[in-house]
């Protein structure tokens, strides 16, 4: 019951005046009625103590694409820039940080659902009301560190070591460079619930540009330390890739072939959606790939990503099919390849889709999922996925 019970004391003491006051956008409404529910008070909140009236909402405000920004994204912040952030910041700050955060993550696993594999409070129960110990408190640190850029933006160079320091504990978190992306929109996103009008065209590109610069600083010193990494594990991939290589057996064959006609009963839609949720739980940010990246809000209910997930597993159906003559699928393999280019699919792609294959033949299969089929499978995948990259030579 005290779960949201710092915000239910600012609904209840101030709702009246509430909706004028912190500009209350949707989420920052639904924030006060489900403070409302989980303390079983039958007092109404911010949703039906804000003025009808009251057009300062979240609702009519659009915010700019990356594309309607464009290069204004690099220009330096001016003077006026930076007293719109100053003054911004100032207002969503009085929110309090930890209900900042906790919208904030709302955000990011709305356009991300499977990020949240990468928090340390991912087996946290009830983690989703979002209202969990643990989330609030990584909500806090993660808006205090907005907090600090935001003091700290008139003298970047002192603020850039203290970034840097942080990214390289980040990497070991297991954040990538393409996470940022992410965590940027989620928060325009939040800033557009909380002052809802007031985020208007020139107060973004303003934020856009402070992102830059945060998100900027810690790339650099994270792909660093990345390809350290790489090169260090660079010689057993090489080993893996080669065993994956190796001809395959008819015995091999014969098994994925039975494996895979134990699961397909399932339908490739369903099968689909599962490789997906896998594939976006190693990769959030591989979503923005997909022609249904915008379906974000009800992802895996939605038609594009059924359709597109459908038609993934019919093409591995496809492949395991035409084990027995490889010399007729290579072909068609070489064609997809290329295809995928196209959409903007890198040889590091493979790499996750296999993982998440693997994860869901392991769900699927359960204990049919033998040591040997693994090892099967994932020769399989090595071959298709090698043929695939190759085309792109």
């Amino acid at each position: 019951q005290a779960i949201w019970a710092q915000d239910l004391r600012l609904c209840l003491s101030d709702a009246p005046r509430l909706s004028h006051r912190l500009r209350c956008g949707p989420l920052f409404q639904q924030v006060c009625s489900q403070t409302v529910m989980g303390g079983q008070v039958s007092t109404k909140c911010c949703v039906a103590q804000s003025d009808p009236n009251d057009v300062s909402g979240s609702a009519d405000i659009a915010l700019l694409t990356d594309e309607e920004i464009g290069d204004r994204a690099k220009e330096p912040l001016s003077e006026q820039e930076i007293v719109m952030v100053e003054t911004t910041w100032k207002k969503a700050a009085g929110l309090g940080v930890e209900t900042v955060g906790v919208i904030l993550f709302k955000h990011i696993f709305t356009l991300a659902p499977d990020a949240i594999g990468l928090f340390s409070f991912k087996k946290e129960p009830n983690v989703r009301t979002y209202g969990t110990p643990g989330l609030k408190a990584h909500g806090v640190k993660v808006v205090s560190t907005v907090g600090a850029a935001v003091d700290s933006i008139r003298n970047v160079p002192a603020l850039v070591p203290v970034l840097q320091e942080l990214a390289m504990k980040h990497v070991g978190y297991g954040v990538q460079p393409a996470h940022f992306d992410i965590v940027g929109k989620a928060l325009m996103l939040t800033f557009k619930d909380g002052l809802g009008r007031e985020f208007t065209n020139p107060v973004q590109v303003a934020w856009k540009k402070v992102w830059g610069t945060v998100s900027s600083a810690m790339i650099a010193v994270m792909s660093v330390e990345l390809a350290k990494q790489t090169k260090t594990v660079e010689e057993p991939k090489k080993t893996d890739a080669l065993a994956a290589q190796a001809p395959i057996s008819d015995c091999e064959v014969h098994l994925v072939q039975e494996s895979w006609a134990k699961i397909v009963v399932l339908g490739n839609e369903d099968l689909g959606i599962a490789l997906f949720r896998h594939i976006f739980m190693e990769a959030p940010e591989a979503l923005q790939l997909f022609p249904f990246k915008d379906d974000w809000k009800n992802l895996y209910e939605s038609p594009r990503l059924k359709a597109h997930a459908a038609k993934v597993i019919a093409t591995v159906g496809t492949a395991v099919a035409g084990l027995n003559k490889l010399d007729a699928l290579v072909p068609v393999l070489k064609e997809l390849g290329l295809k995928h280019v196209g959409y903007g699919i890198q040889p590091a792609h493979y790499d996750v889709v296999g993982k998440a294959l693997i994860a869901t033949l392991t769900e699927s299969l359960d204990r049919a999922f033998t040591p040997d089929v693994h090892a099967a499978w994932t020769k399989v995948y090595g071959i298709v996925s090698t043929t695939m990259i190759g085309s792109t030579a």
